[in-house]
């Protein structure tokens, strides 16, 4: 592996830890919480600034002495504990226990991929350097990585199949007039295979599989209503302008997802016929979710990174998303109860207490990924431009496509695991 992929996994690490570390430290601001993230915090910022692995391997001989550091205090505190039996002693002990546990495991996980690099480095055998000609670049075609999926699985070849109409189906939806029979029964359509396809990942991964749909399906509706964009504007912000900015997005998209055409934000006059109205909707949803996936990937240089983690539980920018589509964060209990006419969310009764949770969940993962967001970027310096990330439809049918492959390893990892 390059030594810019090890650089940037391990500050990826690093930063995963921060972001976990500061949600249990707001969960309960403990001591050992609060200390466990101000070192991780500053840390990351040191490990984030590294320009080589040279650099990264100073960074953890500094991290080794600050765990000789604990040992000494925590051996010390073990000894005074023999002597006074105090619990506030043992709380102590577990204090440092935490902190130092903490580092131990920055320092593992960074270690362990510096140790894989420099196996790497011995088994690469010297080539000789030939020099290149000079020649036109050509830009090499994506291919869809296939390896490990065993095609002859029947659920595999049930679902690639299930998909294939969707798509087609959702090509075909999107020139109609929304209101006419056509639209209505392809919906319906839509709406049958969407469920086959979730109940057969369920049957093979779970309520994993499930998410994984869910994440898949709103990444189709942005592919069938996305607009390639010709412009390439940018701009710069700082900090706080960026969570502004990152709020602000949230709050339309919400309103996009949840109400569709009738959103506040759609701007609709009585002289247009329903295919019309369809057009302006999908302009203006494509418009926010072009600047929303601008603002995310331009700061975090990935599609769809982690921005809340808790324990083994974590929600990318994407997740975030499909929640958005569920819960109205502004139009309040009755327009979200009228909105789920079946009167369930997924198995679950629509009840007063679970709109309210879900919108406490959903403003706590909104405050984590601002927060998380500003903290990033005043370790690039304090400002980032915003860039435009130009997302063709082909990119993202490709990404499609890569997420099915993916989903028929895990399924056929699970059928292998079965048959051992």
């Amino acid at each position: 592996m390059e030594e810019s992929k090890i650089l940037y996994n391990i500050k990826k690490e690093f930063y995963d830890m921060v972001v976990a570390f500061h949600n249990e430290y707001s969960q309960d601001k403990t001591k050992a919480n609060i200390e466990r993230y101000e070192n991780m915090l500053r840390l990351y910022k040191v490990i984030n600034s590294c320009k080589s692995l040279d650099e990264i391997k100073g960074c953890l001989q500094d991290i080794q002495k600050e765990i000789a550091v604990l040992k000494t205090k925590y051996n010390e505190k073990v000894d005074e504990y023999k002597k006074d039996k105090k619990e506030s002693t043992l709380k102590e002990i577990k204090e440092i226990t935490k902190v130092a546990q903490g580092l131990t495991d920055a320092y593992s996980k960074a270690n362990h991929m510096l140790s894989k690099r420099t196996k790497e480095v011995k088994k690469t055998p010297v080539v000789p350097k030939v020099e290149e000609k000079t020649e036109q670049k050509i830009v090499p075609k994506k291919i869809i990585d296939t390896k490990d999926v065993d095609f002859d699985i029947q659920q595999i070849k049930e679902i690639d199949e299930l998909t294939k109409q969707i798509i087609s189906l959702k090509d075909q939806i999107a020139p109609l007039d929304p209101m006419s029979k056509e639209a209505t029964e392809l919906r319906k359509k839509i709406n049958d295979l969407c469920n086959q396809r979730m109940q057969i990942t369920y049957e093979q991964l779970g309520y994993m599989g499930i998410n994984y749909i869910r994440n898949l399906e709103s990444l189709e509706t942005r592919y069938s209503l996305h607009n390639d964009r010709n412009n390439s504007s940018s701009y710069e912000v700082n900090a706080e302008q960026y969570a502004t900015k990152l709020e602000e997005l949230l709050i339309v998209i919400a309103d996009l997802k949840f109400n569709g055409i009738k959103s506040q934000y759609v701007k609709i006059n009585e002289n247009m016929d329903n295919k019309e109205k369809l057009k302006t909707y999908q302009d203006v949803y494509s418009k926010y979710m072009n600047e929303y996936f601008d603002l995310v990937q331009s700061l975090y240089d990935t599609k769809n990174p982690k921005i809340y983690i808790n324990g083994d539980y974590s929600v990318t920018s994407t997740d975030l998303l499909n929640y958005l589509a569920i819960y109205n964060l502004k139009g309040g209990y009755q327009t979200f109860k009228e909105h789920h006419k079946s009167g369930k969310i997924g198995n679950e009764a629509v009840t007063k207490e679970l709109y309210s949770s879900g919108l406490d969940k959903i403003e706590g993962f909104i405050s984590s990924f601002k927060i998380v967001s500003k903290d990033l970027i005043q370790n690039k310096g304090g400002k980032i431009t915003i860039q435009n990330q130009n997302i063709t439809k082909e990119d993202m049918k490709f990404e499609i496509e890569q997420k099915m492959a993916d989903l028929y390893k895990m399924i056929t990892k699970k059928q292998q695991e079965k048959t051992m």
